[in-house]
């Protein structure tokens, strides 16, 4: 069976379904900015450090080990384990789904929780009490608590520590496949560097778009389309629960929503998609970014392979030639915008 695609990766093929053959016009709501030579910052340093090799050495371990030991004479850092209660308020009242008792948390970077949460813990011990504040996302699901400034009080109950092996040639040759220590050191960094440079790449890319964006007025947007979103997104999540046997609204409970909040989220999502999409049509049109046939055929079997489709057929009757074409449009104008940005060294620009 075909692996199931995650929901981002639905979002905008989707959405671009709902409106390939759109029944209105862009011009009329959007006033496109300056869009060809936006500028961002962009940063072209992938250099990794020793420090950087080791830490991904030790998370790979502590991902590996299955023995911990509780630790009670140093402080809560980096990489540790930890039991802890904790009650968020808002306001100085505490607030749905924000408190719990004896939660295992671990101090890693890879973490479900909010900026500033795990944070947080660094620096305290077993049997401490503390208040942090910290705030929530803009963008968090629950519009009661986006962008609010919260305070959450915790309790160390334990901390523990990973048991982790010595590192030898032997020990490194056995678990990771790599005939030395400075072998897999090498990997690593070279790993690294990869990931720093497609972090970096991503970031511009957004700043991009971003920048394109801040620079349009809009008049409102074409709420059928909008209707229409949302429609498509409720009943693709239903039919995604139904092939994992839940209800919908067990599955969103899962995932931190009601179908009440779920559906504001969608709605705010939707119109951002489609000013977006509003604006990508009047920069095709404005600069004759089209997708004829023969582009079509030189990328469309790529763009299926992205989305795990076998062949271009197969691709085609899930969703649609013209759907594709939509999709190929939004890659060919965001690539031409990165095109003709100009970047500069991080910080140069004033917020």
């Amino acid at each position: 069976m075909k692996k199931m695609f995650s929901v981002c990766a639905l979002v905008l093929l989707l959405a671009l379904s709902l409106s390939a053959c759109g029944s209105y016009d862009p011009a009329e709501y959007v006033t496109l900015g300056e869009y060809k030579g936006v500028t961002v910052e962009f940063n072209e340093d992938y250099t990794v450090t020793d420090a950087e090799v080791d830490e991904a050495i030790n998370a790979q371990l502590r991902e590996d080990a299955t023995e911990t030991k509780e630790i009670t004479d140093r402080v809560i850092q980096w990489g540790d384990k930890v039991n802890v209660d904790y009650v968020g308020k808002l306001d100085g009242k505490a607030f749905e789904g924000g408190s719990a008792e004896k939660q295992s948390i671990e101090v890693t970077e890879v973490n479900s929780y909010i900026e500033g949460f795990v944070d947080a813990l660094i620096g305290h011990k077993k049997g401490d009490t503390f208040d942090a504040p910290m705030t929530f996302p803009e963008d968090y699901h629950s519009k009661d608590l986006a962008g609010k400034k919260v305070v959450f009080t915790f309790t160390v109950n334990k901390v523990e520590e990973y048991v982790l092996p010595e590192l030898t040639d032997e020990y490194v040759s056995g678990a990771y496949d790599y005939d030395t220590l400075d072998a897999w050191k090498a990997a690593l960094k070279e790993d690294l560097a990869a990931e720093k440079k497609e972090k970096a790449i991503e970031e511009r890319d957004k700043a991009v778009w971003a920048a394109v964006m801040e620079g349009c007025k809009f008049s409102g947007v074409p709420q059928r389309e909008v209707d229409k979103y949302v429609k498509e997104e409720m009943a693709y999540m239903e039919e995604y629960a139904a092939y994992y046997n839940y209800d919908l609204a067990t599955l969103l409970a899962y995932q931190g929503f009601t179908e009440e909040t779920y559906r504001k989220q969608l709605v705010a999502a939707g119109e951002n998609y489609v000013k977006e999409k509003m604006v990508l049509e009047l920069i095709a049109e404005k600069e004759n970014l089209t997708i004829t046939d023969e582009y079509y055929l030189s990328h469309a079997g790529k763009l299926a392979e992205e989305y795990s489709y076998k062949t271009l057929t197969d691709f085609e009757g899930a969703y649609g030639k013209e759907t594709i074409k939509q999709q190929l449009l939004w890659d060919r104008v965001s690539s031409w915008l990165i095109e003709n940005a100009k970047t500069v060294a991080p910080g140069s620009l004033k917020k």
